[in-house]
């Protein structure tokens, strides 16, 4: 098989963004999850909230890494190429992901400082930086789009994860037909 110069490159940087996206969905999902799992349990403590803000980033981003390594095994290399030189030219999602990384060394720095005896200093560094992360991506989409358009973009994303949970039901439905 010829072996094209650059196309390790090209997949390996396709893996990498969608680490990344998955990384950031995580973090964004870590505080509502560890909410839910709070109410459930009847109790609050801030070293399991830095826990759940690392692991849950940690595992969204082994996931997207895992499904962009599946997509990009058998692509070719001219499909692979468009798709990240689309995701190189996207100019707003490199300022996300500038705030992104901002509040990930802010959190990262912040928590263990005001919060060390409490969290420890693993979960402190790795789950603040899963918190400023976070704040980094709200800030973000703040700064962009302002209260109201967060809350409209927010509704649609609801409204598509239930468009598409009513898809795979229906499939399943018919599956089982």
């Amino acid at each position: 098989m010829v072996q094209i110069p650059g196309v390790e490159g090209e997949k390996t940087y396709f893996v990498q963004r969608w680490g990344i996206n998955g990384y950031q969905i995580g973090a964004l999902a870590a505080t509502p999850i560890y909410a839910i799992a709070a109410l459930r349990r009847g109790g609050f403590s801030i070293r399991s909230f830095a826990r759940y803000n690392w692991v849950v980033p940690l595992l969204g981003a082994a996931g997207a890494s895992g499904g962009a390594h599946a997509l990009t095994a058998n692509e070719s290399a001219a499909t692979t190429a468009s798709r990240t030189l689309e995701m190189r030219a996207d100019a707003e999602k490199v300022k996300q992901d500038d705030m992104h990384l901002i509040g990930s060394v802010v959190g990262a720095l912040l928590t263990p400082a005001l919060f060390l005896r409490r969290v420890g200093l693993v979960n402190g560094l790795l789950g603040g930086a899963g918190i400023g992360s976070a704040g980094g991506i709200l800030t973000y989409m703040f700064q962009k789009e302002g209260v109201e358009g967060v809350e409209k973009r927010g509704k649609e994303v609801l409204e598509e994860g239930k468009k598409l949970a009513e898809d795979a039901r229906q499939k399943a439905l018919d599956v089982k037909k």
